[in-house]
């Protein structure tokens, strides 16, 4: 099985693979840059074992350096796993059980769209009265409107 990689960091003429599986294997990295410098455009590679990258000073493509590299199947190619798309799905379960608590609470009479409308509406009046009428409560109302706004179009759709 090939080891997996990811592109980390990408400028005009310039491409960091990182292969974190194979970490201070510096004879395998030595292996992958000797193969690599042979794709046409590469000017030179510097080897990182301790990070378990590549630096690649090229005259080519991104896209063409790493077709060259799945031709010789020397690793395989994965999007890097920033923990975002994590982190995005485990917030968006939390909104569904926020809101699936909201309808459980009111009986189906009130949305969690509803009920942050009016807490960002109370929270720009707040703001308001504290004298911060053009900073903060104007983005506050900004959002109650776009809460209203998305509502409204559930609501025309059901």
């Amino acid at each position: 099985m090939l080891p997996v990689a990811y592109v980390s960091h990408e400028l005009a003429g310039r491409l960091r693979i990182r292969i974190p599986e194979r970490k201070r294997d510096k004879e395998y990295l030595t292996w992958v840059s000797q193969v690599l410098s042979r794709a046409e455009g590469v000017i030179a590679i510097e080897v990182n074992p301790l990070t378990g990258s590549l630096l690649i000073r090229h005259r080519s493509t991104t896209a063409e350096l790493l077709r060259f590299a799945q031709e010789q199947q020397l690793f395989a190619l994965e999007a890097p796993d920033t923990g975002q798309e994590r982190l995005l799905n485990l917030a968006a379960e939390g909104v569904g059980k926020l809101e699936d608590l909201v309808h459980r609470v009111t009986q189906g009479q009130t949305s969690l769209n509803e009920v942050l409308f009016v807490t960002l509406v109370g929270l720009a009046g707040l703001q308001a009265l504290r004298g911060h009428a053009l900073g903060p409560s104007t983005a506050l109302l900004s959002y109650a409107a776009g809460i209203l706004a998305l509502h409204r179009a559930n609501s025309r759709a059901q």
